[in-house]
């Protein structure tokens, strides 16, 4: 049945969803998650933006991960969210569940907006940026 082909992939799906939305301290953050691959000159051309939303957004409870498509996490990310180009972006809630989705190239005012809904205040700019994280595998 369709409950136990769900219930056959909700430990690996568990297993991305808490190292995605877990911060440093622990606690489980909405997060705004960039797949994006190697040789993706859309995703290269993103990368500043990406890094000053990790300092901004990061100061009002929103994670920033970027995830490369052909690391295991990516794989399964694209599969799970039915990626199919990049840069994607995945707007998650703290539990992990898609609250939005982005395909192709983002000004920064609409990722903000994606994750306006979730940061604890509006994301506005930060005096220090922090770096992006890097997941790359579950």
């Amino acid at each position: 049945s369709a409950a136990l082909g769900l219930a056959a992939r909700a430990p690996a799906d568990e297993r991305a969803t808490a190292l995605l939305t877990r911060a440093p301290g622990g606690e489980r953050q909405p997060v705004l998650v960039q797949l994006y691959g190697e040789s993706c000159a859309a995703c290269r051309a993103m990368q500043p933006i990406i890094d000053g939303l990790a300092g901004e957004c990061s100061a009002h409870g929103v994670l920033v991960r970027q995830i490369e498509i052909r690391e295991p996490l990516g794989r399964s990310l694209v599969a799970q969210h039915q990626v199919v180009g990049v840069p994607t972006f995945l707007v998650l809630d703290r539990e992990g569940s898609l609250v939005r989705k982005l395909v192709g190239v983002q000004t920064e005012a609409s990722l903000k907006d994606a994750v306006s809904g979730l940061a604890t205040t509006p994301c506005r700019a930060a005096r220090r940026a922090s770096p992006v994280e890097a997941v790359t595998s579950c």
